[in-house]
């Protein structure tokens, strides 16, 4: 049986958005958020929407075209975990600039977003991902869509 998520206000992408020229990447997780035991690494587990300078395995964005990017990242938290822990995109291993997001929660009546942005020069195949400091295992009373997601821009 197919699970059924709730619309997440938080993370909502602009449909106008396909219609352009631009690179661009769109990948998401909804549901709980888990981290590879091993690496730390969130996967994503929705269908991507991406253009062809993008491709994608098991967690990683693969950039196949150098230049400038915007990225922008949107991560919830259940209100009922606590957790204090650390997040960032990753590229080759190393965190991109202006991505950390600290996230000290405690338990309260609602989700709680946290974002970051940031323009930064990536190479050809270099290697995208979202990590967190610790290994995490988030579980939503009600499961949302997006819960994680992240949006990649190529700029001109």
């Amino acid at each position: 049986m197919k699970e059924e998520y709730y619309e997440n206000p938080c993370c909502i992408l602009d449909n106008n958005i396909c219609d352009t020229k631009r690179g661009f990447a769109y990948f998401s997780r909804s549901g709980d958020i888990v981290s590879d035991l091993d690496t730390n690494i969130i996967d994503f587990n929705d269908v991507p929407v991406m253009t062809e300078i993008f491709d994608y395995n098991e967690g990683s964005i693969k950039i196949k075209s150098a230049g400038w990017y915007y990225i922008q990242y949107i991560i919830n938290i259940p209100y009922n975990d606590e957790i204090s822990t650390s997040f960032a995109i990753y590229g080759n291993n190393e965190a991109l600039e202006g991505t950390i997001i600290e996230v000290s929660n405690k338990k309260s009546n609602t989700t709680n977003c946290y974002g970051a942005q940031t323009i930064v020069k990536l190479e050809k195949n270099t290697e995208i991902n979202i990590k967190s400091l610790e290994n995490i295992n988030l579980k939503f009373a009600k499961p949302y869509k997006n819960s994680l997601s992240i949006f990649i821009l190529k700029l001109i």
